[in-house]
């Protein structure tokens, strides 16, 4: 499997012009490798055919950035970037299209976009894309905020679903993280599901 965008966003405005992302999965395609891809940009519903095609014979996972419900906030933190709307639009596409989509919501901005109750929107419009999976900053969700996910016996992610506490437990869970200095994901109390 070859993962994509640690460094760079592998679906980043140039693509449209050159099309390296696509020639990568045509040649993994060829290859008969999996895919891995975390990006921010919605570019990568073009290229649905071919994560289709890979999936038939390697894991294909695309995670895509979202980290406010907000579009008005995403422009403003992320201004080169899709808006949120239309990347959670994105997932729905991957999501229907049968392939393996989680959400990366991450990184999350103290006293920017650390509010539980939008967090809490956040996790809610991520489920009804139909995500398989999601991703959170130890600094902000702990295993009793929300809880995404479920392992088969081998500790393969077979099936998912998001599942969001109450909002008391939230808006304690969010403050004490918030307060805490370390916001070490163990300190948090944030654990591998």
């Amino acid at each position: 499997m070859v993962a994509t965008g640690s460094m760079s966003d592998p679906y980043n405005p140039l693509e449209r012009r050159y099309g390296y992302t696509r020639g990568l999965l045509e040649l993994l395609d060829r290859y008969r490798f999996g895919a891995a891809i975390a990006t921010k940009g919605t570019l990568v519903e073009r290229d649905i055919d071919l994560l289709q095609r890979i999936s038939t014979h390697s894991p294909v996972i695309v995670k895509v950035t979202i980290t406010t419900p907000h579009d008005t906030l995403s422009a403003l933190v992320e201004p080169h970037a899709p808006p949120s709307s239309r990347r959670l639009a994105a997932l729905e596409a991957l999501s229907k299209a049968g392939i393996f989509a989680g959400v990366l919501l991450m990184p999350v901005l103290p006293f920017l976009e650390d509010d539980p109750q939008d967090i809490r929107l956040l996790v809610q419009l991520c489920a009804k894309t139909g995500v398989n999976c999601g991703t959170g900053s130890g600094n902000i969700f702990c295993s009793r905020c929300v809880r995404i996910g479920r392992r088969s016996g081998n500790g393969i992610w077979t099936t998912a679903r998001i599942i969001s506490a109450p909002a008391a437990t939230m808006e304690s869970c969010g403050k004490s993280l918030r307060e805490s200095a370390a916001g070490t994901a163990s300190s948090a109390g944030w654990s591998r599901l």
